[in-house]
């Protein structure tokens, strides 16, 4: 499924790392996938401010949730 995305998308390699993490770490854990990514990459990447995030969860049959995430502040310790 995920390879699916990026393909249909033309998403690069590097823009689904933490897809692929949250796979390897967690397994397929439904729609909380979507939020152990975001963990990732908060923690792994940081998230600057006024920076967007799509979080988009796709299921069975036509099963799909997405959400635009803007951050406020600062995540990543030391930017502004």
């Amino acid at each position: 499924m995920l390879k699916g995305l990026q393909k249909g998308l033309s998403l690069p390699t590097e823009k689904m790392i933490p897809s692929f993490a949250c796979l390897r770490d967690y397994g397929n854990t439904s729609c909380s996938t979507t939020w152990y990514s975001m963990a990732y990459i908060e923690s792994q990447l940081g998230v600057k401010k006024n920076e967007r995030v799509l979080q988009l969860g796709v299921g069975g049959e036509y099963l799909c949730y997405y959400a635009i995430l803007e951050t406020k502040g600062c995540i990543t310790e030391g930017d502004t």
